[in-house]
This record gives structure tokens, sequence and C-alpha cells, in this order.
């Protein structure tokens, strides 16, 4: 799914430390061992990895306590905006230069779902002046969030000067 818009298909891989066969993929892509049989179903893909005809990047996250832990619920959106911002050599910026704030969990098709408290973490953004904040519709209308159904629509979204807000 190139949506970086640079060409190239970049993979993002988030994995658990709890899953043994998830944490394989990236040591396997590098030329590791291969004790889960990847190979015989994704050989293409490791192939196109070490081409250089996709990029892969392989995320394991740690809780506020450097223990390994699963991905935060919601913080897909914005490891993916991360990625592109870098991929892209371009800063993510708010409104008025300030901090992006965005979350969602990313389906594996690019959709963006919904996660637990988005009126919570939309008011909490805009009483500190971060909005326009990215994220996926709730069901009802948030002043301040920029609903997005894709990966692809929050990335045109987040690097436009500034996002607009629907109206609440």
């Amino acid at each position: 799914y190139d949506f970086a818009g640079q060409g190239k298909p970049i993979v993002l891989d988030v994995f658990a430390e709890w899953c043994p066969p998830c944490k394989n993929v990236a040591s396997w892509l590098s030329g590791g061992g291969d004790p889960y049989g990847l190979e015989g179903a994704y050989g293409a893909v490791r192939a196109a990895v070490n081409n250089g005809d996709i990029y892969w990047i392989s995320v394991m996250e740690q809780d506020n306590y450097g223990a390994l832990a699963d991905l935060a619920s919601g913080a897909d959106l914005a490891v993916a905006l991360a990625v592109v911002s870098a991929h892209r050599g371009q800063a993510l910026e708010g409104a008025g230069g300030r901090p992006l704030v965005c979350f969602g969990e990313l389906g594996l098709t690019g959709d963006l779902r919904y996660v637990g408290h988005a009126e919570r973490r939309v008011a909490e953004a805009v009483k500190f002046g971060l909005d326009p904040v990215i994220g996926p519709g709730s069901g009802e209308r948030l002043p301040g969030l920029v609903s997005c159904s894709t990966l692809r629509q929050a990335v045109k979204r987040s690097f436009e000067a500034a996002p607009r807000i629907a109206a609440a």
C-alpha cells in the first residue's frame, strides 16, 4: 500500500513481544532462520524487500515502564503518520505550527477504525489548543475532530497546511 505516495509500498509490521511468529518476521526478512515456514508463503515478499521494491518497517511497542507490551490502543495512526513524515522528509504540524494530534487503529486494508473514548481524546487536545485532531469517526460529530475513514485520507489531511474541521 503506497500510502506515502512515493511509488513504493511501505509495510508497517506492528507486533507484540508475546507472539513468537510475529517477532520472527523481521528476523526472517533480514536473512534469519525460518522456523515458522514463512519462505513458502512469503518468499516473494522477502525478495521484494531485499530488492528495495517494498519498504518494511517493524515496530514493537514498550509501555511507560520500559516493559514490552502491545501497541497502545489508538497509536497505530500516529506511528503510520510518523513513518510517512520521515519517508517524505516533511514534518507534520497541526494548525499554526502546533503539534499534530491523531489517534486511530489501522485495519489490514488501510481502514481507520474507531477506538474507545474518542470524545475524551479530542476534548483533551482541544483543551490544550491542539486542534484539529485527526482520527476515525466516532458515530457522532465531535468539535475539533477531522474524521477520516482510511489511512490514505488521514495522510492527505495530515499534510494539508491547515486540516479542515467538520462543523459541530
